[in-house]
């Protein structure tokens, strides 16, 4: 609490209001130099499949620096889409859906516009 009070003072030239001393305030500066750059580069060689995430907390700098960095070098983060494997033993479970719902599109040809589809 006291800190509060140190770290401000008043300003009688702007009408009475509380001034802050912000010269130590927020996340420690770090310099974006050649050694952050070139650990950034080598971790990515190292493993090109790391996140930013992970690079921010080993190299200690911000992700913005780390987007700045690859993007400098023409990398870009690539995030794999997950996908559902089809596995030989799922051809006779798709062909007995397919056939059904070629059943009910010989009664209805309206039918697909009724189906809602989720990523459940």
């Amino acid at each position: 609490m006291t800190s509060i009070f140190i770290n401000t003072e008043i300003n009688p030239t702007e009408n009475a209001m509380l001034k802050v001393n912000r010269r130590n305030a927020g996340r420690p500066c770090q310099a974006r130099t050649i050694l952050v750059e070139e650990e950034i580069l080598e971790r990515v060689d190292e493993n090109p499949e790391t996140s930013v995430r992970l690079l921010e907390r080993q190299v200690r700098v911000s992700k913005s620096t780390i987007y700045r960095v690859l993007t400098e070098q023409l990398i870009r983060p690539f995030h794999i889409p997950p996908v559902q494997e089809l596995l030989p033993h799922d051809l006779a479970a798709r062909l007995q859906f397919s056939q059904i719902i070629q059943q009910y599109r010989a009664d209805d040809m309206d039918f697909h516009k009724k189906i809602l589809f989720t990523y459940e």
